[in-house]
């Protein structure tokens, strides 16, 4: 079968007023005919790019919705895995399973041996308080995974400490955290005030 579409304006023929649909079948040939008025044809144009605009901010409040979610995983993901290394002090401090990957892991190496990369990216970030360079040094500890020697130490650590690459990191985040505070001029004491 042979289908044919035509789309005739109201220049072409100004008879058409409206827009009208013609399905004819002569000699096993099936013909589709649509005449459509010029304005109606704008009109569909207009109506088409209104739905794709309505469409867009949609889906920007969508994305906007998942990265507020995203954001609130990602903090209670942070207290669930903090809390079987850590005591609930202020300032936080290791518990003894905390102590125990400190110790086994290497990761206490491994941030001395990055200290002024790390520190320069906790700089980078101008915290402002105590409480700040805390969480900060959370994230940037993240960086020693980036390089593929200090990563293979971090996979030997946390199998040699019984426990995962991210608690390795999160431990490592508490020494680099006191290093930190002191280098900036804060005092563990100021963790306090600012929680």
């Amino acid at each position: 079968m042979l289908y044919k579409f035509l789309i005739i304006s109201k220049m072409s023929y100004p008879q058409v007023d409206n827009i009208f649909l013609w399905y004819n079948e002569i000699d096993n040939m099936t013909e589709l005919i649509i005449q459509i008025d010029i304005l109606y044809f704008l009109g569909i144009i207009a109506s088409l790019i209104g739905i794709a605009w309505f469409a867009g901010i949609k889906i920007g409040k969508i994305e906007n919705s998942i990265e507020w979610i995203k954001n609130e995983i990602e903090k209670i993901w942070n207290i669930v895995r903090e809390k079987p290394i850590t005591v609930s002090n202020s300032p936080m401090v290791l518990n003894e399973t905390g102590q125990k990957i400190l110790n086994e892991s290497g990761i206490k190496n491994i941030i001395l041996e990055n200290k002024e990369m790390l520190l320069n990216a906790i700089r980078e970030k101008n915290p402002e308080t105590a409480y700040d360079v805390q969480e900060i040094a959370k994230k940037v500890v993240n960086l020693l995974k980036e390089n593929t020697d200090i990563f293979i130490r971090l996979k030997n650590g946390a199998f040699k400490s019984g426990t995962n690459i991210d608690s390795v990191l999160l431990v490592g985040s508490f020494p680099l955290r006191d290093m930190a505070l002191k280098e900036l001029g804060f005092k563990t004491e100021d963790l306090d005030n600012n929680q």
